[in-house]
């Protein structure tokens, strides 16, 4: 498999949220978010529990695209609820069903390097990639490839805080 080295994964943010939200609404949103950049997805967690206060989900969605034969980004964004409940709320004149409790939403942001696994043939050849990944091609990285994907998970960052009308919903940064 690839190597990720540990400069190159970083956590973006986590939201958490209080209140009335459409859960459906943001699943879209991040979903489509994603396949607009051409991120394959992959859904690695899906759990659904009930109780007496209410429901809990836990999905943790993982994208992932190849910029080149060598490199590859890789996102999660895990969202978890805790007493979720339905309930009907009028807006703009219309009834509406959405839901009603606790969300936290965790992003990160990963580059995984020699995906295709052709420095792993030998002991030799990893610590030649791990030069290379270390002193060689980290810059590059860092700037080309790290930057704008942080900033890209940023505007995502803010399209949910914007969905769900949270006050802080704007960002310094522009988006990508």
């Amino acid at each position: 498999m690839g190597h990720t080295p540990p400069w190159t994964q970083v956590p973006v943010s986590n939201i958490r949220f209080k209140g009335v939200f459409d859960y459906d609404g943001l699943m879209q949103l991040v979903y489509d978010w994603m396949d607009k950049r051409r991120f394959k997805i992959v859904e690695k967690v899906y759990k659904h529990k009930g109780s007496a206060t209410g429901w809990e989900f836990e999905r943790e969605l993982e994208g992932s695209r190849k910029v080149t034969d060598y490199i590859r980004y890789v996102i999660t964004v895990a969202i978890h609820t805790w007493d979720t409940k339905e309930v009907e709320v009028v807006k703009d004149g219309k009834k509406m069903k959405l839901n009603k409790g606790r969300l936290e939403i965790k992003m990160n942001i990963g580059i995984e390097l020699d995906y295709a696994g052709r420095w792993e043939s030998s002991e030799a050849m990893e610590k030649v990639r791990n030069f290379f990944h270390n002193y060689i091609l980290k810059k590059e990285i860092a700037f080309k490839h790290a930057d704008p994907l942080y900033y890209g998970m940023l505007a995502l960052h803010t399209s949910i805080k914007k969905f769900l009308g949270m006050e802080g919903a704007t960002s310094a940064y522009p988006a990508p």
